[in-house]
């Protein structure tokens, strides 16, 4: 196999590979269960680890790229949280989804979310071994993805030597919205701030916040009317005492969990030894606690990430190349079948320059690629794709009325980045197997 033959299949292996992973579009899932503390001071939990199993069981089934971690330790959260913000920021339409279920505690207006090796000695000590929702926060926001939910089922009824500390059974105090940059974001916490959150009663599996969110999960309703039957089935099953919160928004209209439209969702999973509540009616409060849902608007048609993508496309090039033809104008358009992927269809048009003795000549090759693209930001993005075409060559020489044409069939690879939706840079490598020549184009490009 020729040098040219091994460069060219190198680049194509390297593009349909590898190009999947770079610019692969998907919903990613972080969940956290610590149970098993290891510090006498910290009582251990049961159900934290089953509801983060459970939680991750779910979340798969609705199509989510989990990565799950029980009794999980300092180390093993941070790294979980650095990559879990590296897979949200592969592409800026990705969405998130961040549960953890175990002991919290809030030291100097900061909440921490304890790892199961955390040292409770002093408030220095528990601060340096845990992981704060600060923290959190500042890796969610740094990946500059389009929105993300976040479900923080922390305990605080188990009192540290001495008793003046909270550590747990679920639930950390609220700070204001802008303490937490939660703007495009959603964060739901398991009770109201100052209340005890509860970890179910002995011999149940999961904790009734937990139980009330997997059992609703699957509703294919907008997450603010989802939220509300969580809300309610929790008070239901903890006979008013536990009150979910919520606060932040979605940086997109009618968030929801699953996706799918009611007719094709998946009925609800019926919780396993799921902890059930005396049955005996509740004293009407003096007013309601959770509002009532209000009538459902019409939900409008999603807009598909293809078109948030902007791979549908009209445009126009010119550029050069570093054998022959010099001067290529390239006409092209693209259409979008599925996410991510787009199928190009173009035609270059050039001159040729390599034979000396020629009065003139030309070259036509309609091709045709399948690419990726891959939002960086608002203003820019790559993409990457093969493919291949019929290239024509027309040769007039000195003296002669009549041309000598040559025609081969070619393959090649482009990359590219578009920017402004607007302007494009691509180089493109062909081959027709005996020769290979490599173009660099400019030009405008209309991405709708």
């Amino acid at each position: 196999m020729s040098r040219i033959q091994k460069s060219f299949w190198f680049v194509f292996l390297l593009v349909f590979v590898g190009g999947g992973f770079l610019f692969a579009q998907n919903r990613y899932a972080l969940v956290i269960g610590n149970g098993r503390y290891q510090s006498r001071d910290i009582s251990p939990l049961a159900n934290p680890a089953n509801d983060a199993t459970d939680m991750a069981a779910v979340l798969k089934e609705l199509g989510y790229n989990v990565t799950l971690r029980t009794n999980a330790g300092l180390r093993d959260m941070l790294d979980a949280l650095r990559d879990f913000s590296l897979d949200l920021r592969r592409s800026s339409e990705n969405e998130g989804f961040f549960w953890f279920a175990g002991h919290g505690l809030s030291v100097r207006n900061i909440h921490y979310m304890l790892p199961v090796d955390v040292d409770p000695v002093n408030d220095n000590i528990i601060a340096r071994g845990s992981v704060s929702v600060d923290d959190l926060m500042e890796e969610i926001g740094n990946a500059r993805n389009k929105t993300n939910l976040i479900v923080i089922d922390a305990c605080r009824n188990t009192l540290l030597p001495g008793g003046s500390r909270n550590v747990g059974s679920r639930g950390l105090a609220v700070l204001a919205a802008d303490d937490y940059r939660v703007s495009g974001n959603k964060i739901v916490y398991s009770t109201m701030a100052g209340r005890t959150a509860a970890d179910g009663v002995p011999g149940s599996r999961n904790s009734p916040f937990a139980q009330a969110f997997i059992s609703n999960i699957k509703n294919p309703e907008s997450f603010d009317d989802l939220f509300l039957d969580i809300a309610n089935e929790t008070m239901r099953l903890t006979r008013g005492d536990q009150q979910p919160y919520s606060m932040g928004t979605f940086a997109v209209k009618s968030y929801t969990i699953n996706p799918l439209p009611p007719a094709a969702a998946a009925p609800a999973a019926a919780p396993v030894a799921a902890y059930q509540a005396p049955v005996a009616p509740l004293p009407a409060p003096e007013s309601p606690s959770v509002t009532p849902k209000p009538p459902k608007e019409p939900r409008p048609p999603k807009e598909g990430v293809v078109n948030e993508a902007q791979l549908w496309s009209a445009g126009a090039s010119i550029g050069t190349s570093f054998a022959d033809p010099w001067i290529v104008g390239t006409l092209r358009g693209t259409i979008a079948p599925i996410n991510n992927a787009f199928l190009e269809l173009g035609v270059d048009i050039g001159t040729v320059s390599a034979v000396s003795e020629v009065n003139g000549s030309y070259l036509i090759c309609p091709f045709a690629h399948v690419a990726y693209f891959r939002p960086l930001n608002e203003i820019a993005g790559l993409y990457a794709g093969a493919g291949g075409g019929y290239l024509r060559a027309e040769y007039f020489f000195e003296g002669l009325d009549d041309s000598e044409g040559r025609s081969f069939f070619v393959a090649d690879v482009v990359v590219g980045v578009n920017l402004f939706s607007r302007l494009d840079v691509s180089y493109t490598f062909r081959t027709s197997f005996s020769r290979a020549t490599n173009k660099l184009s400019v030009g405008y490009s209309y991405r709708f």
